[in-house]
């Protein structure tokens, strides 16, 4: 499995518990339209569906993943949610 598969796997686990243990309906993404991006030199796996960004995870050291919130987001990304949203 390759490396990139091996985060959006981690990620979308990530993002189920997450929903799973505050009470929120999960919703698979769609593997081919999420993808590991790099924005303002950081990488970070974000989780989409056909319309919509549902998570974003920054990539750290050792492919530790972490949650990011709305507000701390790369402006690009900010960008493209203002447009799904709209």
């Amino acid at each position: 499995m390759s490396r990139e598969n091996t985060l959006l796997e981690k990620a979308c686990k990530k993002s189920q518990e997450f929903c799973d243990e505050n009470g929120y309906g999960f919703m698979a993404p769609s593997f081919g339209d999420s993808g590991c991006e790099i924005h303002d030199g950081k990488e970070y796996v974000i989780l989409r569906n056909t319309t919509n960004i549902l998570s974003v995870w920054l990539v750290e050291n050792g492919d530790k993943l972490s949650p990011v919130d709305d507000e701390d987001l790369p402006e690009s990304i900010q960008e493209e949610l203002s447009y799904c949203n709209a």
